[in-house]
């Protein structure tokens, strides 16, 4: 088992790193890293009148993620949840496809089998509480990766740079989706 350390810095971090480090230990799904994701950045307007940020995510982030296994855990200290805010949040990895799903493309000669996509997806739970919700989708082969967060009343974009050195903008969502049901 491989242990993850990452320092969560706000009131309730410390109480999901205990509850994630021992389920962790426990079942082997925790992976190791020490990972904070992301300082302060610089406020903009967005074209939309809404409240954006520009930042640099740290690329220990994604090189943390590229290494989990699925159902394996990492846990992120100052992750970019809404313009001038930062969570801790527990992301684990999930396979999205059954191991016995075939995809298929439709052709104009019939169909062919195409192979998955190579995408990785992890989701969890951060140290707000209720509802709220993190979806990060990472490309293994290049490591650049989106993510939305999700809370009860908001949800937010995180994309990444045009070019490499670039900066991630964080931008409002324009609908927060139901999250109740996630698990």
């Amino acid at each position: 088992v491989e242990v993850v350390k990452v320092c969560f810095r706000s009131r309730l971090g410390g109480r999901i790193h205990a509850l994630a480090l021992c389920v962790g230990l426990l079942t082997g799904t925790l992976a190791s890293a020490t990972v904070p994701a992301a300082g302060p950045g610089r406020f903009l307007s967005a074209p939309d009148g809404t409240l954006a940020e520009e930042l640099a995510l740290s690329p220990a982030v994604a090189e943390a993620l590229a290494r989990l296994a699925p159902g394996q855990t990492a846990l992120f200290s100052d992750w970019p949840w809404a313009p001038g805010e930062r969570v801790g949040v527990a992301l684990t990895a999930h396979d999205i496809y059954d191991q016995r799903a075939m995809i298929w493309a439709v052709t104009p000669t019939g169909p062919v089998s195409v192979p998955r996509s190579r995408l990785r997806f992890f989701w969890g739970p951060t140290d707000r509480g209720g509802l709220d919700r993190l979806l990060v989708e990472l490309d293994p082969d290049t490591l650049r990766l989106s993510a939305r967060s999700f809370g009860e009343s908001a949800g937010y974009r995180l994309e990444p740079p045009e070019s490499a050195g670039g900066v991630w903008r964080l931008t409002s969502e324009p609908a927060a989706p139901d999250v109740s049901s996630w698990s």
